[in-house]
């Protein structure tokens, strides 16, 4: 009874001449992606434990750029392999190309030379450590953070939270910040009634919570002079440098405090009253 259950289980997925047949290739490659997600798993799993340890020699944004484009570069191997043995089960033979052409070969004959090139760069730019996950910089028109270094392509999240993926093989010319504090300018236009002498002591005592609430300013804000002269009022500017990725939270963080210095103070009201009390 078990051996006639056995081969009528066998018949579902054997043709005439006993060789497999469609439903059981589908069921054999569906086996085959769900070995290859569980490899994955394993090893993304095997890597983030070890890149948890600590190298003492190694920087910490290089260290999570490195295991971030050997975790590219395994899984697209896994994929790889993966991909040969479903088509070998549906009886293409990729072994002869394999042999005669390359995996370098396979992507050229396939019309993929941009993927070639991809790999090519992601590796220069490791080896040449250009930039690391981290890093604020501009590539061509995009300016953000690096979030991820992979064997194809770039991730790079600007200031207002979008995300841009750029292939390696268009990373042409860069420029990195995070080597050096960035520099950031704050300017609002001030009546002629309120003297310098009082702006310059109300930035100061911004500067001085600025720096209680927050780490990244490596200069705190500080009154660098008149920026311009309009009918009604002159353009103050404040100047500060903040640590590589900071700088739009310091500017609005600046912003903020010269905003509620103003209204706590009345600066404005006092001198629109004084202003409506002339023209009377």
């Amino acid at each position: 009874m078990m051996s006639q259950l056995i081969h009528s289980i066998q018949n579902l997925f054997l043709d005439d001449l006993g060789k497999t047949n469609l439903l059981g290739k589908i069921i054999l490659a569906i086996l085959i992606y769900a070995v290859m997600k569980i490899v994955l798993l394993i090893i993304n799993k095997a890597l983030r434990r070890f890149s948890s340890h600590k190298f003492p020699k190694v920087p910490e944004s290089k260290k999570i750029t490195v295991f971030s484009a050997l975790n590219s570069f395994v899984k697209f191997i896994i994929y790889f392999i993966a991909i040969t043995f479903i088509l070998d089960l549906f009886g293409i033979n990729t072994s002869s190309i394999i042999a005669t052409a390359g995996i370098g070969g396979i992507a050229i004959a396939l019309g993929a030379q941009t993927l070639v090139k991809d790999i090519l760069s992601g590796l220069f730019i490791l080896l040449e450590d250009q930039f690391n996950i981290g890093d604020y910089l501009t590539i061509g028109s995009v300016t953000g953070t690096v979030e991820e270094i992979g064997l194809r392509k770039i991730k790079v999240r600007d200031d207002d939270g979008s995300i841009t993926l750029i292939p390696n093989s268009l990373v042409q010319q860069v420029t990195n910040y995070s080597t050096h504090p960035i520099k950031i300018n704050v300017k609002f236009p001030v009546p002629y009634a309120i003297k310098p002498d009082e702006i310059g002591a109300m930035i100061e005592k911004i500067s001085e919570e600025c720096r209680k609430e927050v780490d990244y300013f490596t200069a705190a804000p500080a009154f660098s002079g008149i920026d311009g002269l309009a009918d009604s009022n002159y353009t103050v500017q404040v100047a500060a440098e903040t640590i590589s990725g900071n700088q739009g939270a310091g500017q609005q963080l600046i912003k903020q405090k010269i905003l509620k210095e103003i209204q706590d103070r009345g600066i404005f009201s006092t001198t629109v009253d004084e202003n409506s009390e002339k023209a009377q």
